[in-house]
């Protein structure tokens, strides 16, 4: 039995139901909201605590990571990121957690739209485990991994109190609030980041748990950790527009190095997918490559926020900014690609913050009689680089605000955020975290537009009087039972009621025009293998299998027994309030009625 396998034993014990006090309304999920965010601001603290440890753990005599090691260690420091990635690798492997399809903030983002808000928390310990990446040198940031703790332990305790699928996706964002609150000390960058990235929407009944949560998160963060802005930098007002002129440069800049950023992560990615060798090994080869690189430049080791002060302070020559972006990039690439655990966020922070003030740098060289503040263009570059990397221009914005402590900066930053995200979406169409979701074949538009949905099951709309057809059943006896019918398709099953395929109108209409009249058909030679759902699934799956068929409707399933259908006049219910939708049966006994001899047989 594996180590995951006794904790997931462990917290079955957990009461299924947790006895709480009987609250009614939105006060109910305000007090979890402000209970979780506690939660996880002390969880997101400890995050921080055991980066500290492993980092001091894998450098010893170098906790800025840049490799000012004596004697004959020196000549070996390349092999540490190696070793990290070996013990993330077996540890995922022997957990059974291993990074495979979507993982990270999309993975929270697939659960959000698809499946109610309901996480596994042994994504949370995965999360936990970037804390080996980071600290051995692995070149990632904490971002997306608090947001698998806090949304994974947000979605777990919503499940024990038996929360509606709609309070489970709005809670599994006021944990990804509450943990960016805590780690980047940001309450409004954690707020947006889970309205603009996690849940998409924006609506006063959102609002207010998100924001309970990301207060508490920080409140109880800053009390540990403080409450000093990270870069604290003299950054002077924009005098004229004449002075912003840099920025635009800056911000087409950051929208192009964003594109090329997104582009080589997702090769990066395709390369080790391709790689046949064992999944455990991938981060280790990675953490090799990393290595090796960080011999020429160990500022691109870890989160590289020592290197972001000193871009920040003007204390990095240009053409060594500039050559720090590219090997930023194909660090994180490396990184992250590789399967180790880790976020993109503080490896955008440090790019843009490079790119600025090596473009500050040569704009003071070139132009004179600019005005301009090297650590204002290294914010404002960071700030680019997020918006267009990660397709989140107002959370960009702020946190850089924030992160900064100074107001001075949101002018020139609005400029290059606005900028570069247009850029980056004409060239890309899509962020990092989309990135991911196109591979696996999801649609991020489609999640945004059907995420709703997700909320309810398909039990709960499904109809449920259905006429089936068994596969030997003659043309003639489908065409007279589909004129009869009134559904969009006849769901072909056996003996077992288990669905074999279905039949729908178009089948029908091309078999007839292009077979002749003496050749006799059945169900079999017309009838199209298609997806069927089950009843406990997100009605949100529905509608993106609808949209990727060419049919009316689709089965739904329980223990692989036809039970009902859905088809577009059900998912338009679902759309509507509970108490206007017509009559449904998804708590009646099924009614499926199957023709056989020319006899339906229920």
């Amino acid at each position: 039995m594996t180590w995951t396998r006794d904790i997931r034993t462990w917290l079955r014990a957990v009461p299924g139901r947790m006895d709480v006090p009987r609250i009614v309304g939105p006060a109910k999920l305000l007090i979890i909201s402000v209970v979780l965010g506690l939660a996880v601001g002390l969880v997101a603290v400890g995050f921080r605590s055991l980066i500290v440890w492993c980092n001091g753990l894998f450098f010893p005599h170098d906790p800025e990571q840049l490799f000012v090691i004596g004697r004959w260690w020196k000549y070996l420091v390349f092999l540490i990121p190696a070793v990290g990635g070996l013990v993330t690798g077996l540890v995922m492997h022997w957990g059974g957690i291993e990074g495979k399809g979507v993982t990270g903030v999309p993975e929270v983002i697939e659960a959000v739209s698809l499946k109610g808000g309901r996480l596994n928390i042994a994504m949370g310990f995965k999360g936990l485990l970037s804390a080996a990446t980071i600290g051995s040198g692995g070149s990632a940031g904490p971002e997306g991994p608090i947001v698998e703790i806090g949304s994974s332990l947000a979605s777990f305790a919503g499940q024990r109190l038996r929360l509606s699928g709609r309070e489970l996706r709005l809670l599994a964002g006021c944990g990804a609030a509450a943990g960016i609150a805590a780690v980047f000390g940001a309450p409004l960058g954690g707020i947006f980041f889970a309205l603009e990235i996690i849940l998409s929407e924006f609506a006063v009944h959102t609002f207010a748990p998100v924001v309970l949560s990301a207060v508490a998160a920080s409140v109880v963060a800053r009390s540990f950790l403080g409450d000093q802005p990270a870069f604290q930098v003299a950054v002077g007002s924009v005098g004229s527009l004449y002075d912003l002129l840099p920025y635009v440069l800056l911000g087409v800049l950051a929208g192009v190095v964003s594109a090329g950023f997104i582009s080589a992560l997702q090769r990066s990615q395709e390369l080790f997918a391709e790689w046949r060798a064992p999944q455990w090994i991938k981060p280790a080869a990675g953490g090799l490559i990393v290595g090796v690189m960080g011999l020429l430049a160990p500022q691109i080791l870890g989160e590289g926020y020592h290197a972001v002060t000193a871009a920040v302070g003007g204390a990095i020559v240009w053409w060594a900014a500039l050559l720090l972006v590219f090997m930023k990039i194909a660090a994180t690439s490396v990184t992250i690609g590789s399967g180790a655990p880790g976020g993109s966020f503080a490896p955008a922070v440090f790019i843009g913050a490079m790119l600025g003030s090596a473009v500050c740098q040569l704009c003071t060289m070139l132009m004179p009689t600019v005005f301009a503040y090297r650590s204002a263009y290294a914010l404002s570059g960071a700030a680019g680089l997020v918006a267009g990397s990660l397709n989140a221009p107002i959370t960009a914005a702020l946190i850089i605000f924030e992160i900064s402590g100074t107001y001075k900066i949101i002018l020139p930053a609005m400029v290059v955020v606005a900028i570069a995200a247009l850029i980056t979406y004409r060239i890309k169409g899509a962020s990092i975290y989309t990135m991911a979701l196109s591979q696996a074949g999801l649609s991020p538009d489609h999640l945004r537009r059907y995420s709703h949905l997700s909320a309810q099951t398909c039990q709960g709309v499904m109809r449920t009087d259905v006429q089936a057809i068994r596969p030997d059943a003659p043309i003639k006896d489908i065409l007279t039972l589909m004129s009869k019918a009134n559904q969009e398709i006849l769901p072909v099953v056996d003996e077992d009621r288990h669905v074999m395929g279905a039949v729908g109108w178009s089948a029908l209409r091309f078999y007839l025009d292009n077979t002749p009249a003496a050749d006799p058909l059945i169900a079999y030679d017309i009838m199209v293998r298609i997806p069927a759902v089950k009843t406990s699934d997100p009605l949100a799956k529905a509608a993106l299998i609808l949209l990727d068929i060419n049919l009316e409707a689709i089965p739904v399933v329980h223990d692989r027994t036809l039970v009902g259908i859905i088809g577009r006049r059900e998912l338009l219910q679902g759309e509507l309030p509970r108490e206007h939708r017509g009559r449904t049966s998804s708590r009646e006994r099924s009614r499926v009625k199957i023709l056989t001899n020319d006899r339906p047989c229920p």
